[in-house]
C-alpha cells in the first residue's frame, strides 16, 4: 500500500498542483492515502488545501524525517514529493509496475528540468518505508530530495524512470 507524502513549503498553489497529480494514482488504487507534511510554522491555508483534497495533514517539528515516518506507520511504501513537483501523466503505471517487479528497491521518478536544457530533475521517490527510516528520512534542512536520494543509495538499489529512459544504479 502506498502513502503519498507531499512535503509542503508555504505555497498553496504548488501544493494544490501536486495533490491534483496524485488523483490518477488514487483512482487506480495505487495510492491508498495522502499526507501533507509541513513545517511547524506553515500557513493555515496549506491545511485547508490538504483538507479540501482529502489528505491528512501533519505539522513537523524537530526531527522532520522521523516525524514523517511515524505519521506513515503501517504503510509499506512511501511516495515522496515536494509541493510543486508535477508528476508525469502515467507515473502511477510506472509505480504499480515497479511494485510488482522490485518492491524492495527505490523508484526515482525524474522529469525534465525546465531551466536547464537536457538536465533531469527529481520529481518523486517511491521508497520502501524501511529504507526511508534507515536513511534518516527527509531532513528539515533539505530543500529538495537529492540529499535523501544520496543517503538511500548507500543502502538500497535505485531504479530511475523518466520520460525518455529507465535505468538502474
Amino acid at each position: 500500500m502506498i502513502r503519498a507524502v507531499v512535503f509542503a513549503n508555504n505555497s498553496a498553489a504548488a501544493l494544490a498542483g501536486s495533490l491534483a497529480d496524485l488523483v490518477p494514482g488514487a483512482v487506480d488504487g495505487v495510492v491508498q492515502r495522502v499526507m501533507v507534511a509541513a513545517p511547524a510554522n506553515a500557513d493555515e491555508v496549506l491545511f485547508e488545501v490538504s483538507d479540501d483534497a482529502g489528505a491528512g495533514f501533519v505539522r513537523l517539528e524537530g526531527e522532520f524525517g522521523a516525524r514523517a515516518a511515524q505519521a506513515c506507520a503501517g504503510d509499506d511504501q512511501l511516495l515522496l514529493l515536494l509541493a510543486g513537483a508535477r508528476l508525469p501523466l502515467h507515473w502511477h503505471e510506472a509505480a504499480s509496475d515497479h511494485l510488482r517487479r522490485s518492491p524492495d528497491e527505490v523508484l526515482l521518478i525524474e522529469g525534465e528540468n525546465t531551466r536547464l536544457l537536457g538536465a533531469r530533475t527529481i520529481l518523486a521517490l517511491l521508497v520502501p518505508r524501511t529504507h526511508y527510516v534507515s536513511a534518516g528520512g527527509f531532513k528539515a534542512a533539505d530543500t529538495d530530495l537529492k540529499p535523501l536520494l544520496r543517503r538511500l543509495r548507500r543502502s538500497a538499489r535505485v531504479m530511475a524512470v523518466g520520460r525518455d529512459r529507465d535505468r538502474r544504479s
